[in-house]
C-alpha cells in the first residue's frame, strides 16, 4: 500500500482553526431510561436490539445533572472533523471521540475500514472526566483545531487550564503510524492549590462487535469487570477475535513513560462508565458486556504553576501467526524500544523491560499432551519475573485460548541493533514449532560530562590475575575536577570467601603520571544484581586533577585473589557488552558506570539490574556406566560439576539414579572412591557418601528401582569451575549372577551426548540465592509417572457383522489416552480382519512383557485361544478339493495357549468349529492330528524357563468364551478335556509370578453384533477404571468395573441379566483400581486364588436353599430402604445376578465354592423407591437402581 501523507479533513474541506458548536455527547442513560437499563445490559452487546437502543439513547443528547460543564459559546457547523493516514482514523469534536481503521494492517485485506471505537465515523461515546477538588467535568473544549497530523483543544476549569493532544505516531508494535496518541496536560494558573486527576474512557468496539474480548498479559481474556492497579497494570492490552484468522487486532498501551502509566485500568462495561463519570460499584468477575476501558490518573495536589500530564495509546498491533494444526500459535511484543531522553545522565530505554506475549490455541482433532511455550532470547536480554520453560499441560481441541507472558529486560547498548525473540511451543504428541519478532534497540545517548573507555582485549576469560585498562574522558566543553567522581566494575565473585588483592599499576595522564585512586573490593549484599554479587570502586577523592576537555585519566590495574583462584569475566556485568566486535584498542564502554560523588547520581553508563533471579547455580553431571562379567555388574562413574559463580552445596545433597531392576533381586552398592576440586581444594570424601537401592513404591517411567548418593553434612561447597568425582559400582546381593540391561533405564536414557551428561539424573541441593536465604536447587529432568505397557491381539473368525476390530481399536485408543498407556513393542499389535496373521514368537514375548493384554477372539474350553490367520469367515460351499483346501488355510492352524503341552485335550480341536458344514455336508478336513510345535504357543512362565524372556504381564483380558470354565472330562465327561481352563490358567497364575489375574468368561464370549457386544463392554470397563485423580482412583476397582461392564439389565424392557463373565485373580488384587494395579511396584504374593463368575437367575428357576437366600434379600432391601416387604417385592426385579466365587490355595488346589453376592434391579420410577434410593446406576437407565446383596454378612449397597 503506497504511504500517503497525513492529513487533516474538515466537512467542506476547509483546514485550520475553527470554532465548534459544542455538539457534546453526555452520557446517554436519562433517569426516565434508567429502569430500562437493567434490561438492555442484560442482552447480547451484540444483538440488533441492544444496538438499536444505544443508537437511538445516542442521538437524544441526554445531558446528567451530575456533571459539571463549563463551555464557550462560541458555535460551527462543523460536525465530522478529525486526522486521518493510509492506516487509521480519529474523530474527535474535542468533546467526544472515535477511532477506526482506513486501511489497517497492509498484510491483512480483512481489517480495512473497522471499527476500533464505538460511534466511528462519527464522534462516537469515549469522552474524558477532569475531577478538579472532587467534581467532574466532562472535557468539552471551546474550540478545536486541526493541524497536519494533530487534534489541539483547550478549556479553563478557573485556575485550571486543560489541553488536549491527539495524534497519529509510530506504533513500536507494530512498525507503522498506526497507533493514537491521547494525551492531556493540565496547568494551575492560579493561586489556589487544587487536586486534578483526569479518567480516559474508550468505549471499545472491535469491528461489528460491541463486546472486545480483551486479552491482558500475565491475566489472560477479560470479557468480565476486571480491576488493576500499581504493578498488576500491564504494559499494554489486546482485543481480537481469533487466533488463527483475526479481523483486527487492536491493542492499548500503557506503559511507555511515567505520563503514559495510569494508576489505575479498568476493563468494565461502557453503560455504567458512561453513567459515571468517575467512579463506582460493580463486583469483579460481572460480565463486561458492551465494553469499555477506563483509564484513572488519580487527583494529585498542584500548586500555582505546576502541571500534570497523562497520555495513552490505541490502536493497530500486530502478530507474528502459524495457524497450522493442531497448535496455532501467535507472537506480539514491541518492534522496537522508545529512548527517555535525560539531559544530565544515559538515557533509557522505554518500555524496559518490555513483555514479550504468546497465544496458544489447540485447533487440531485431538488431545496435545503436556504442552510447552519456551521464550528463546538473545544475550543482551533477560527474563526478569518468570521462567523460561511455561507448562501449559493437555490442550483439548477448541478448548480455550492460552496465553503466556513474560518481561524481559534489554541491556543498553551504544549503537543500534536488531535482534530477534522467538517462542517455541512443544507437546509430547505434536511437532513443535516456533514463532519469532524482530525488534530494533536504539542507541543510547551519555549526557554526562564524562566517559569511559574500555581496553577490553587484554581481559582474559580464564585466569587467576586479571588486568583493567580504561580511561575516563572528559567530553564536555569544560573542564573540571575529578576528586568529585568514582567509576565502579560490577562482577560475579566466584570465590567470595577468598580475599581480593589489588595491584595500580598506573593512574595518570599527559600532565602526570601520580594520580592517587583508592580501589576498594565491596559485597553486594542479597538480592544480588544481574551478574554481579560484587564490585571494585575506583575513588578519585583524593586525586585533585583538573582534567581539560577532551582529555582524560587513565588507570590501569589487576586483582586476583589470596588463594590464586580462577576469575572468570565472561560472566561478570561489566566485562560483558554485546556490541563489543573484539576490537584491540579502547573502546566505548557503557558497562563501567561513573557516578558524581556529591549526590551518587549516575552520569555515565549503564549498572546491573537489581534482583538478578537467574542468579542460580548451573551444574553440568555427567555418567559413564557400562556392564562387567556377563552383564551382572554395574560399573559407573559420575561427575557432578558447577559452572556457576553460584557455589553448591555439597553437604546433605542427594543424587537418584532411577533404573529398571530387571531381575527382582536386590541390589547393592559399593562406593570405590569419591573426590575432587571442593572448596578451592583437591580432596576425598569417599568416607562422606553413603549409597544404597531401594524399590521404588509404585512404577515410574523407565524406573522401578533408584540408587541413591547421599553427602553428609561435612561434605563442603563446590564453588565455580569445580567438580568430584564419584566411582561405584552397583551388583545383585550375594553376587548373583542376573543381568542388567541399562538401555531401559530412566537416568542412562537421559545421557545424550559425547560428554556423557546425564539429563535424567535427579540431584537435590542447597545454595544461597540472591535473597541471602537458602533455597533449594534440583538438576535433572523430573521423572515422569509410569506408563503402562500394553499388548492387543484380534485373533478369532466370523463373519462380517460379529467379527470386527471395533473393540481392538477401542481397548488400543481408550488404554492409550485414558489411562496413559504405551504400546510395549513393535511386535505388541497384530489383527487378522485387514490383513493376514501370521503370529511369532516376538507376538507371545511381546503379550508377557506387557503390563497388560487385551484378547479377542475364539476361546475353546481347555484353555486355548485358536488363532486364525484371517478373521473374516469364508465360504464354505466347496466346488472341489482344491478350493476347500485353498479356503481352510484361510483358518487357525496356530494355538494361544496356557499349556506347552496342550495338544489335543481342548474342546473343538480341529479346522473348523462343527465336524459338519453349514450344509450338512460332511467335513473331512475337521480332524487334524497335532500342531506344529512352533505354532504353539504358552503364556505359561514354567514353558519359558530358558527362553531369557522378560515378565512383566500383571493382567490379562480374554474376550473370548469358555476362559473361565470349569468343566472338564472327569466331571463332566469325555467330551471335554481332561483339564478345565480355569485349572490351566491357575497353573498359569502359579507360575508367572507378575501374574495378577485373567478377565474372561466362563460361557459364550461376547461378539460384535450381541445385545451388549464386545466393543461396549471393553469401552464401559476402560471408562470404570479411568484414573479421575492423581491417585490413580478410577470410579470402581477392577472386580466392579468388569462386573458393571458385563451387564444389560434394561433391554426392551426385558431383563437380560449379564454376560456370563467371570475372573481368575490372585487374593485381593482385583480390589485394585486398575491404574494404580498396574504402576505399582509391589512384589506380588498370595495365598489363594479366587474363581469368580457372574450368572444371570431367575425366581421361577430358584431352588429352596436359594429360596432362603431370596428372601433374605428382600428383608435387608426392605431394612435399607425403610420399606415394607410388600413394597419391595413390586419394585425388585425377580431376575437378578449372582456372583459364584471358587477358592484355590497357592498350589492351585481346589478349597470350597460359596456364592458371595447378588444384584438386584430395583426401579426407582415408582413413588416408594424415589422417596428411598440414595443414587441412581450409571449404567442402567434413570429408573432403575442396582444393589448388591451379601448374603454372608446379610448387608445391601448401591452399585
Amino acid at each position: 500500500m503506497k504511504f500517503k501523507k497525513l492529513k487533516k479533513f474538515l466537512l467542506g474541506g476547509l483546514i485550520g482553526a475553527f470554532t465548534l458548536s459544542l455538539c457534546n455527547y453526555m452520557p446517554i442513560i436519562a433517569e426516565e431510561a434508567s429502569k430500562d437499563l437493567s434490561y438492555y445490559m442484560a442482552l447480547d452487546a451484540n444483538s440488533e436490539e441492544y444496538q438499536k437502543w444505544k443508537a437511538d439513547n445516542l442521538s437524544k443528547n441526554i445531558q446528567s445533572s451530575k456533571m459539571y460543564t463549563l463551555r464557550s459559546s462560541s458555535s460551527s457547523s462543523s460536525s465530522s472533523s478529525g486526522i486521518q493516514n493510509e492506516y487509521i482514523n480519529v474523530i474527535s469534536n474535542g468533546s467526544n471521540y472515535s477511532l477506526g481503521t482506513i486501511g489497517g494492517n497492509p498484510a491483512s485485506q480483512t481489517d480495512n475500514n473497522k471499527k476500533l471505537l464505538y460511534g466511528y465515523p462519527n464522534f462516537g461515546t469515549s469522552y474524558t472526566t477532569i475531577r478538579i477538588d472532587e467534581k467532574d467535568y466532562k472535557f468539552s473544549p471551546s474550540s478545536v483545531t486541526y493541524t497536519e497530523n494533530v487534534i489541539t483543544a483547550s478549556q479553563t476549569y478557573d485556575d485550571i487550564i486543560v489541553s488536549l493532544h491527539f495524534s497519529l505516531i509510530y506504533n513500536q508494535y507494530s512498525g507503522r503510524e498506526d497507533v493514537a496518541e491521547f494525551s492531556y496536560t493540565a496547568e494551575n494558573i492560579g493561586a489556589n492549590n487544587h487536586n486534578v486527576g483526569v479518567r480516559i474512557m474508550f468505549d471499545t468496539m472491535l469491528g461489528g462487535n460491541d463486546h472486545s474480548p480483551f486479552r491482558i498479559p500475565n491475566i489472560g481474556d477479560a470479557s468480565c469487570e476486571t480491576d488493576l492497579v500499581g504493578n498488576s497494570i500491564p504494559e499494554f492490552w489486546q482485543s481480537f477475535d481469533s487466533l488463527t484468522t483475526p479481523t483486527v487486532i487492536a491493542q492499548g498501551t500503557l506503559k511507555i513513560d511515567d505520563a503514559s502509566t495510569p494508576d489505575r485500568v479498568r476493563f468494565t462495561n461502557w453503560n455504567m462508565a458512561s453513567k459515571n463519570f468517575w467512579d463506582y460499584s460493580r463486583a469483579e468477575g460481572t460480565s463486561n458486556g458492551d465494553s469499555a476501558v477506563c483509564l484513572y490518573w488519580n487527583p494529585k495536589s498542584m500548586s500555582k504553576g505546576d502541571t500534570i500530564s497523562c497520555k495513552t495509546y490505541y490502536g493497530l498491533s500486530s502478530l507474528q501467526q502459524d495457524g497450522t494444526p493442531p497448535l496455532a500459535v501467535a507472537l506480539t511484543g514491541a518492534t522496537r524500544l522508545e529512548v527517555l531522553h535525560n539531559d544530565s545522565q544515559t538515557d533509557s530505554y522505554a518500555p524496559n523491560p518490555f513483555t514479550i506475549t504468546a497465544y496458544i490455541q489447540n485447533v487440531g482433532d485431538g488431545l496435545a499432551k503436556n504442552v510447552k511455550a519456551k521464550l528463546n532470547i538473545p544475550d543482551n536480554m533477560m527474563i526478569v519475573d518468570s521462567e523460561q520453560d511455561v507448562v501449559l499441560g493437555d490442550l483439548s481441541v477448541n478448548s480455550k485460548m492460552y496465553q503466556v507472558s513474560w518481561k524481559v529486560w534489554v541491556e543498553p547498548s551504544t549503537i543500534e541493533i536488531i535482534k530477534s525473540y522467538s517462542v517455541t511451543i512443544s507437546s509430547d504428541n505434536t511437532d513443535s514449532k516456533t514463532i519469532q519478532r524482530n525488534i530494533k534497540i536504539p542507541p543510547l545517548q551519555a549526557n554526562g560530562p564524562l566517559k569511559l573507555y574500555l581496553k577490553k582485549g587484554i581481559m582474559d576469560d580464564s585466569s587467576t590475575l586479571q588486568n583493567l585498562d580504561f580511561k575516563i574522558e572528559n567530553s564536555s566543553d569544560n573542564s573540571l575536577n575529578i576528586n568529585n567522581y568514582v567509576s565502579r566494575y560490577y562482577f560475579v565473585d566466584e570465590s567470595p570467601e577468598s580475599d581480593k588483592i589489588t595491584d595500580l599499576y598506573y593512574c595518570g595522564n599527559s600532565s602526570t603520571n601520580n594520580v592517587p585512586v583508592e580501589i576498594t573490593y565491596h559485597k553486594i549484599p542479597a538480592p544480588y544484581k544481574n551478574q554481579a554479587n560484587a564490585y571494585l570502586e575506583f575513588d578519585f577523592s583524593e586525586a585533585d586533577v583538573i582534567i581539560n576537555s577532551n582529555d582524560y585519566l587513565r588507570v590501569l590495574t589487576g586483582i586476583h585473589t589470596s588463594g590464586w583462584d580462577t576469575i572468570i569475566t565472561s560472566n561478570d556485568f561489566s566485562a560483558i557488552d554485546n556490541s563489543y566486535n573484539g576490537e584491540t584498542g579502547f573502546v566505548l564502554w557503557t558497562k563501567m558506570p561513573i557516578y558524581d560523588k556529591s549526590n551518587f547520581n549516575k552520569i555515565w553508563g549503564a549498572e546491573p539490574k537489581d534482583g538478578y533471579e537467574n542468579a542460580v547455580p548451573n551444574l553440568d553431571i555427567s555418567c559413564i556406566a557400562h556392564t562387567l562379567d556377563k552383564n551382572n555388574i554395574v560399573d559407573m562413574v559420575i561427575n557432578i560439576k558447577n559452572n556457576s559463580c553460584v557455589p553448591i552445596e555439597l553437604s546433605k545433597s542427594l543424587l537418584s539414579y532411577y533404573y529398571m531392576n530387571d531381575n527382582d533381586c536386590n541390589q547393592m552398592v559399593n562406593v570405590n572412591y569419591v573426590g575432587g576440586k571442593i572448596n578451592g581444594k583437591w580432596i576425598s570424601i569417599t568416607d562422606k557418601l553413603s549409597a544404597e537401592c531401594d524399590l521404588l513404591e509404585t512404577k515410574k517411567d523407565r524406573a522401578n528401582s533408584v540408587m541413591q548418593l547421599e553427602f553428609d553434612e561435612s561434605s563442603g561447597i563446590l564453588c565455580y569451575n569445580e567438580s568430584v568425582d564419584i566411582h561405584l559400582q552397583m551388583y545383585n546381593e550375594n553376587w548373583s549372577q542376573e543381568i542388567f540391561d541399562l538401555s531401559n533405564d530412566y537416568s542412562y536414557y537421559g545421557i545424550t551426548d559425547s560428554n556423557h551428561i546425564a539429563n535424567n539424573i535427579i540431584y537435590c541441593a542447597t545454595y544461597l540465592n540472591n535473597t541471602g536465604n537458602y533455597a533449594k536447587y534440583e538438576y535433572g529432568e523430573p521423572i515422569g509417572n509410569y506408563k503402562p505397557t500394553f499388548s492387543a491381539f484380534k485373533l478369532g473368525e466370523g463373519d462380517e457383522d460379529g467379527n470386527t476390530l471395533e473393540d481392538y481399536n477401542i481397548f488400543i485408543n481408550k488404554f492409550s489416552s485414558d489411562l496413559n498407556g504405551i504400546l510395549y513393542n513393535k511386535y505388541s499389535l497384530g489383527e487378522n480382519i485387514t490383513n493376514k496373521l501370521t503370529f511369532t514368537n516376538d507376538n507371545l514375548y511381546s503379550i508377557l512383557g506387557s503390563d497388560i493384554a487385551y484378547i479377542s477372539g475364539h476361546g475353546s474350553r481347555g484353555g486355548a485361544i485358536p488363532i486364525y490367520a484371517n478373521g473374516i469367515r469364508p465360504d464354505y460351499s466347496f466346488e472341489n478339493d482344491q478350493q476347500a483346501n485353498t479356503e481352510c488355510e484361510k483358518l487357525y492352524s496356530q494355538l494361544l495357549t496356557t499349556d506347552a503341552n496342550i495338544k489335543t485335550d481342548y474342546q473343538n480341536f480341529g479346522l473348523f468349529d462343527s465336524e459338519y458344514f453349514y450344509d450338512n455336508s460332511y467335513n473331512k478336513y475337521y480332524h487334524k492330528s497335532s500342531f506344529d510345535s512352533n505354532d504353539i504357543f504358552s503364556l505359561n512362565m514354567k514353558d519359558h524357563k530358558n527362553d531369557n524372556i522378560t515378565e512383566n504381564l500383571q493382567w490379562i483380558i480374554t474376550a473370548a468364551c469358555s476362559q473361565i470354565n470349569e468343566r472338564n472330562a472327569e466331571n463332566y465327561g469325555s467330551e471335554y478335556p481332561q483339564s478345565s481352563s480355569s485349572q490351566r490358567w491357575v497353573d498359569v497364575l502359579k507360575n508367572n509370578k507378575k501374574l495378577k489375574g485373567v478377565l474372561g468368561y466362563w460361557g459364550r464370549g461376547p461378539s460384535a453384533n450381541d445385545v451388549n457386544p464386545d466393543n461396549e463392554i471393553i469401552k464401559e470397563f476402560l471408562r470404570l477404571s479411568t484414573p479421575l485423580d492423581d491417585n490413580g482412583y478410577g470410579i470402581y476397582n477392577i472386580y466392579d468395573a468388569w462386573i458393571v461392564a458385563n451387564e444389560y439389565f434394561k433391554i426392551d424392557n426385558f431383563i437380560k441379566g449379564t454376560s456370563p463373565c467371570g475372573l481368575l485373580v490372585k487374593d485381593q488384587y482385583d480390589k485394585d483400581c486398575l491404574y494404580n494395579s498396574l504402576i505399582s511396584n509391589e512384589p506380588v504374593n498370595f495365598d489363594k486364588i479366587y474363581r469368580y463368575t457372574a450368572e444371570s437367575k431367575g425366581k421361577i428357576f430358584i431352588d429352596h436353599e436359594k429360596q432362603v437366600v431370596f428372601d433374605n434379600a428382600v428383608k435387608s432391601i426392605s431394612t435399607y430402604y425403610n420399606m415394607t416387604i410388600e413394597e419391595t417385592e413390586e419394585i425388585l426385579d425377580d431376575n437378578y445376578v449372582e456372583i459364584d466365587r471358587t477358592t484355590y490355595n497357592d498350589d492351585g488346589e481346589y478349597i470350597n465354592e460359596e456364592v458371595v453376592e447378588y444384584l438386584f434391579e430395583m426401579n426407582n420410577s415408582l413413588p416408594q423407591l424415589q422417596l428411598y434410593a440414595v443414587q441412581s446406576c450409571a449404567k442402567n437407565s434413570d429408573s432403575s437402581v442396582i444393589l448388591r446383596y451379601n448374603p454372608n454378612t446379610d448387608t445391601v449397597e448401591e452399585f
